[in-house]
């Protein structure tokens, strides 16, 4: 897993890791650990201008796990289908 934020969104350290912070965060709370997936690398990348808030990020994290989540399972469901 990899965190991203960039520098020439804020340009002090402890901004970045204090975002950071939250992100692995919500994470934890999230229970990513059983998401992932053997063989698959994921990368975050904070884009927002604004440092953000601990349930703002907790529903965006959501989301965007639960969309990865349904195109995992459409990839599979697919790949099996070509197997059969």
């Amino acid at each position: 897993m990899l965190i991203s934020v960039p520098k020439r969104l804020f340009k002090r350290a402890v901004a970045r890791n204090d975002i950071k912070r939250k992100i692995r965060e919500s994470l934890r709370l999230l229970q990513f650990q059983t998401f992932c997936v053997q063989g698959v690398d994921m990368c975050i990348i904070y884009i927002d201008k604004k440092p953000p808030g601990e349930s703002g990020i907790n529903e965006k994290i959501k989301d965007v796990l639960e969309k990865i989540r349904r195109i995992v399972e459409i990839s599979s469901h697919s790949a099996t289908d070509c197997v059969d």
